[in-house]
């Protein structure tokens, strides 16, 4: 027993040792010289307290090179799955497991929207600086792992990533647009139910879309709500967690008490390790930010200059639209045309196995996700891609006017943009191509792609767009819902977020007080009350006494969520039982 013991006892400190020595000798190192062939001048990286780089260097190409190795350093896993989500590349570093949703998302055509951006990139000689700083950025990337221990992951399944390109920039780009794409789990389901129940059953679906037609679907219709669990399904493989609900606001000058804008940001994703954010500040002659970056993404999403602050949340406006096709072998008809399919064929690679080449068929519509169902998309189907060009405006650019022209570049995922300057200036533009559809036409549902007339063939110019410039309320806002119309178009076919968050903000700020600190703004968003969820328990309790029950524990609630409180337990529970009885 005691020989044994001995055993195990060795095994355990063997074991332990070489966890240790392996994960001390690919832990990053704070104290490194950079010193790669690309930087042309010293620079200085300082990691303060909190493991944040502030990078001085003197020019940007040497700054930005330090910023994709130190970048590197800390989430190089994380940017090599992104880049391959995007490209449908898991497969090769990950194996077999990974062919379907592979063979997905190259139907999707990421890669393909991804070379198109490239090659007119290299043609435009108007942004020579922009893709100095990016390929600057690729540069550094490339230097570590070409001169430093690789992490863990990769010698777990022996294997090394490819050096970095331009590509994999609009790659990871592209997988970023489609992650926050919900319509895909929502519209297949919306679909079923719109051909399988009565109307007035799904109505309040519908609660602010009145007048919109749903098409009549025919007996024989496919149904598609299987997609829901495919695409839910690859969630689970997610590099970068979903946006799950954003918060934003900016408060002037007249309604603070040091005459000075106040700017708010909270970018909700969901929990990772690594974080997704990855906080840098970056100095160099002519330019200086402090700016959170995405594992791959040259510039910074949310930042500020000694100019300017911005921040966003999502627009989730809808930009994916499902189209039913009639297809007989290779064509498809397309009013009282048989056109050809378009067919290309991929080859994925494998991790230890043969490779796997498929045909993508695609419509004018888009891709066939389905058997009969093409996936038309803003992100692949705009012509232009300059978002990378608009972040590096909003890091670089001085004044209200070059930042609201940036964000007229936005054309996918849609985003609202949040704004204030030394100026005192503050500003929301809600940032996306909207394009132009018939009027009437539901399209939470699959279209009938044999009808030209449901086609998207234009986009809305960006002066149509919602914004809010400089209002007299005094302060701007955005929670992921719905905006005010004002003097833009109506957009239907949103996925905004109920105004739970919004009204919580816009109740705080619209208090007749001008003297606002940064502490209380900092109190918002820390607030834990829901207004909504007040009235709602209200509801339920009165409910509740009708019939004879007293719900003691919600009366007097007030929407706050404390960690003692029992009445949020109840009331959710309440609601899903009460939701669950409605289905």
């Amino acid at each position: 027993m005691k020989h044994i013991l001995l055993v195990v006892a060795v095994t355990v400190t063997m074991l332990s040792s070489l966890v240790y020595i392996t994960t001390q000798t690919i832990a990053p190192d704070y104290g490194f010289d950079l010193t790669t062939n690309a930087v042309l001048n010293d620079v200085d990286i300082v990691f303060d307290d909190m493991a944040v780089p502030h990078i001085y260097a003197d020019s940007e190409t040497d700054a930005m090179h330090a910023l994709g190795y130190v970048h590197a350093m800390e989430r190089l896993w994380q940017m090599d799955l992104l880049r391959r989500a995007g490209g449908g590349e898991l497969s090769a570093l990950l194996g077999p497991d990974m062919v379907e949703n592979d063979k997905y998302l190259r139907t999707l055509g990421m890669s393909q929207a991804a070379e198109r951006t490239v090659e007119r990139i290299e043609a435009d000689t108007t942004i020579a600086e922009i893709k100095a700083s990016m390929q600057a950025y690729l540069d550094g990337i490339n230097a570590f792992i070409a001169t430093k221990e690789l992490p863990f992951e990769y010698r777990l399944i022996n294997a090394r990533p490819e050096p970095f390109d331009m590509h994999d920039v609009y790659c990871a780009t592209g997988f970023m647009s489609y992650s926050f794409a919900i319509h895909l789990k929502t519209e297949p389901i919306l679909d079923w139910m719109a051909s399988n129940l009565d109307s007035a059953l799904i109505a309040d679906v519908y609660w602010n879309e009145d007048g919109f037609q749903r098409n009549p679907l025919g007996e024989s219709a496919r149904d598609i709500s299987g997609l829901a669990n495919r695409v839910h399904n690859l969630d689970a493989l997610r590099p970068v967690p979903q946006w799950i609900g954003s918060n934003a606001w900016v408060l002037s000058g007249d309604r603070t008490a040091s005459g000075e804008v106040l700017f708010c940001n909270d970018a909700h994703i969901a929990y990772a390790s690594p974080s997704v954010w990855y906080e840098a500040h970056v100095v160099a002659p002519e330019l200086e930010y402090y700016g959170n970056h995405i594992g791959g993404l040259p510039f910074p999403v949310i930042g500020h200059t000694r100019d300017h602050a911005w921040g966003i949340t999502m627009f989730v406006n809808d930009d994916i639209d499902l189209y039913r096709e009639t297809l007989d072998g290779n064509r498809y008809l397309h009013g009282e045309e048989w056109l050809p399919l378009k067919v290309r064929t991929e080859t994925i690679e494998v991790a230890g196995k043969a490779p796997v080449t498929f045909e993508v068929r695609e419509t004018h519509h888009g891709p066939l996700i389905e058997e009969e169902v093409a996936m038309w998309w803003a992100f692949t189907q705009y012509p232009e891609n300059r978002m990378h060009e608009a972040f590096y405006g909003f890091s670089r650019e001085e004044g209200l006017d070059r930042f609201e022209a940036n964000t007229a570049l936005i054309h996918a995922p849609g985003l609202n943009m949040l704004y204030g300057d030394k100026e005192g200036n503050i500003a929301w533009w809600a940032s996306a191509k909207l394009p132009v559809r018939p009027e009437g036409v539901d399209t939470k549902v699959a279209l009938d792609g044999t009808d030209p007339n449901l086609n998207v063939t234009e986009w809305h110019g960006f002066d149509v767009n919602p914004k809010s410039v400089n209002p007299a309320s005094g302060f701007v806002c955005s929670a992921n819902n719905a905006p005010a119309p004002n003097d833009s178009i109506a957009i239907p076919g949103h996925y905004y977020a109920g105004n739970t968050r919004a009204r919580a903000i816009m109740k705080a700020l619209s208090a007749p007080k001008n003297d606002w600190t940064l502490p209380e703004a900092q109190t918002i968003q820390l607030d834990h009350h829901s207004p909504v969820y007040e009235s709602n328990s209200w509801m339920l309790a009165d409910y509740a006494a009708q019939a004879g029950v007293d719900v003691e524990v919600l009366q007097g609630w007030d929407g706050s969520h404390l960690a003692e409180e029992v009445a949020p337990t109840a009331y959710y529970r309440w609601m899903y039982r009460t939701i669950q009885g409605a289905m």
